[in-house]
């Protein structure tokens, strides 16, 4: 379908707008294995879903291995560019070093756009992979900005405050350098899309009950509310300080397990004694390490400070509600009725610290975004996008929805009408199916075709034909419920008005960033056609250009290479060329329409081509003695067999 614009068309799957999905795949090559193992081909794939822009996030890969392996990535989709950030480990801080050597694979978001979908006056996509314009903050791949002319994407994948938030001061960083670009474009008088990761939740409704936190202090103040808030600030008032004291025992017991591998390892569990019994009682589930079981049910208290020494968070007498149960009734034999349980999820708040919170307040109010899903689906219940993988919470849609498209209000206006509900099961009596658990359940778990891992270690269960096309639904706002073989989250989608054109100038993208976020579009340069690849490449990376052309004086010499993964096309006039190349001044011009470097800047031998040679220094000190003419012949026929199989080839 098409649809006019005053600078001319765009195409899109669909008519009503620009699709867009966004998606943490937690690693792209896994899991494109797994969409051409059950959808035949990545295109076919994305055809079927009528995407138009496709946002990754945690791709996991390295900028020089999709210079080597495209095609594993899917960079040669046809009809499609793609856009990369990863975590190459190269650029290292010493604010992250540490982390940055860790992570060094991992990470990455990677961006795919239908060329069809920007309006004919601005037909070129420019990216920037380094946008935030920080080191420390751009070395670990995760942000991406993409420009289609009106609107500018942000693809993110934003850091996670890690255990006892150790990360959660980059984390602020971050976000705090995140703001600063977005209003950046806004100044530049485009408008902001801000899709990804964002690891943080937006409202208590945003996680599953079990999981929102509840301050245990801020509780013991709700007692004047009604008679069921006094009875439960009873119950934590009599029993509580007993619980807290066997916890800040920080017990532990190794237990023996078998992997998926069949191999024995050693996990944690933390452990407390039964105020009756005096036995033991396992609490929580499973961790890698002891210092990982020690640290759950942990109540004395954990300030985190920036690194000016500000306070940006204090986790004291805090516990999530789902574990505020259990010591209740593991340790003091406490079952709390279902009238208190839902009083007790009423006060408890997103699992998020207060300073993400804040962040998040400020973009939605002071910068005027719009949480699309929020305000699309204001009855959704229980709609995650995230569930614990090794734990199969999906399967009883225990998540939370950390994945989210923003936009701008002003785009917010301009997107079309919402058609259809949400992926989900049908409810009688006229009731949305969005507002319901039951459909909620259904959508993650394809109407219960996807079942939890048996427990013989062989891992997750192959769905059927159906369950694989369960996740195929018209372009809406909402959940696109992907199998769980392919990642632990879902993906999220909206539809977004088509784009128009403004002046480039105004981007905070160029020609130079664009290609820097294409490693995979690294072209063979001239040189490599006599130097060989390993040599040629480390003259530095070769033009990205979208179109290549090599041009001799008077030759009618055009090689065409418009995209990779598409038909190249090369007419040479081989006689012409070879005449042309024996000429003690030919140029090249490489990649006309681009600013890359070429070997026009340096002057060139005028028999084998290349920069640096005896025969060129001496030509220049006019030394050109019999040994050179002597090897004129040879050196010719060789080095122009070997810019004939270069252009075969290219």
């Amino acid at each position: 379908m098409s649809a006019s614009h005053d600078c001319g068309f765009v195409h899109s799957t669909t008519s009503r707008g620009i699709h867009i999905i966004s998606w943490n795949v937690a690693g792209w090559i896994k899991t494109l294995q797994y969409i051409e193992k059950h959808h035949g081909s990545l295109k076919d794939w994305l055809d079927a879903h009528n995407v138009d822009i496709l946002a990754l996030q945690e791709v996991k890969t390295t900028s020089k291995r999709l210079e080597s392996e495209p095609a594993i990535h899917g960079c040669r989709c046809p009809g499609f560019e793609t856009f990369w950030s990863c975590c190459d480990g190269s650029t290292a801080t010493p604010g992250n070093a540490a982390d940055v050597k860790k992570n060094k694979g991992f990470n990455g978001v990677a961006t795919f756009v239908r060329k069809s979908v920007m309006p004919k006056c601005t037909p070129t996509v420019l990216a920037n992979a380094a946008v935030l314009e920080v080191p420390e903050l751009d070395s670990e791949g995760r942000c991406l900005v993409t420009d289609h002319g009106s609107f500018v994407v942000f693809n993110v994948y934003v850091p996670n405050s890690g255990m006892g938030s150790r990360r959660l001061p980059y984390k602020l960083k971050f976000l705090r350098r995140l703001r600063e670009k977005m209003s950046e474009v806004r100044r530049g008088g485009k408008q902001v899309v801000l899709v990804g990761d964002l690891n943080m939740r937006s409202r208590a409704l945003d996680s599953a009950p079990a999981f929102r936190v509840v301050n245990l202090d801020r509780l013991r103040q709700c007692r004047s509310q009604n008679d069921e808030y006094a009875a439960l600030v009873g119950i934590f008032e009599r029993y509580w300080p007993q619980v807290v004291a066997q916890l800040d025992e920080r017990r532990t017991k190794p237990f023996t397990v078998t992997n998926a591998k069949k191999e024995k390892i050693v996990k944690f569990r933390r452990v407390a004694r039964n105020l009756q019994t005096s036995l033991d009682v396992d609490l929580g589930d499973l961790q890698d390490s002891e210092e990982h079981a020690q640290y759950m049910y942990h109540l004395s208290g954990n300030v985190v400070r920036n690194a000016d020494g500000v306070e940006i968070s204090r986790l004291r007498n805090e516990l999530c509600v789902g574990d505020v149960v259990d010591c209740l009734r593991l340790i003091a034999n406490q079952t709390l009725p279902a009238n208190l349980l839902q009083r007790l999820q009423e006060h408890a708040r997103p699992a998020e610290s207060a300073s993400c919170q804040d962040w998040m307040q400020a973009i939605l109010e002071d910068d005027a975004m719009v949480d699309t899903f929020a305000a699309r689906r204001p009855d959704a219940v229980d709609r995650f996008t995230c569930w614990e993988q090794y734990r199969a919470r999906r399967y009883s849609n225990d998540g939370t929805r950390i994945d989210y498209i923003l936009v701008d209000s002003e785009l917010y206006a301009a997107m079309p009408p919402e058609q259809g509900s949400l992926n989900g099961v049908s409810t009688a009596g006229g009731v949305s199916s969005d507002a319901t658990a039951d459909a909620a359940l259904a959508a993650c778990t394809a109407n219960g075709e996807w079942r939890p891992p048996s427990f013989d270690g062989d891992g997750l269960q192959d769905g059927s034909a159906a369950a694989y096309q369960h996740q195929f639904w018209p372009a809406h706002t909402g959940m696109v419920y992907t199998p769980p073989q392919m990642s632990d989250h879902i993906g999220v989608s909206t539809v977004l008005p088509f784009p128009h054109s403004l002046p480039a100038s105004r981007s905070v993208c160029s020609g130079k960033s664009t290609r820097r976020a294409q490693p995979h579009r690294a072209q063979p340069t001239i040189a490599s056609a006599f130097l060989g690849p390993s040599r040629a490449h480390q003259r530095g990376p070769s033009a990205p250009a979208t179109a290549t052309a090599i041009t001799a004086p008077g030759a009618a010499t055009t090689l065409a290479a418009h995209e990779i993964g598409e038909q190249v096309t090369a007419k040479v006039e081989a006689s012409t060329f070879l005449a042309s190349a024996s000429s003690s001044e030919t140029s090249f011009r490489v990649g006309a329409a681009t600013t890359a470097p070429s070997l026009a800047n340096a002057r060139l031998c005028h028999k084998c081509l290349c920069k640096e040679c005896k025969c060129t220094s001496r030509k220049r000190r006019g030394e050109a003695g019999k040994g050179a003419r002597r090897s004129t012949s040879a050196s010719k026929s060789s080095k122009n067999s070997s810019m004939l199989r270069f252009l075969s080839n290219a």
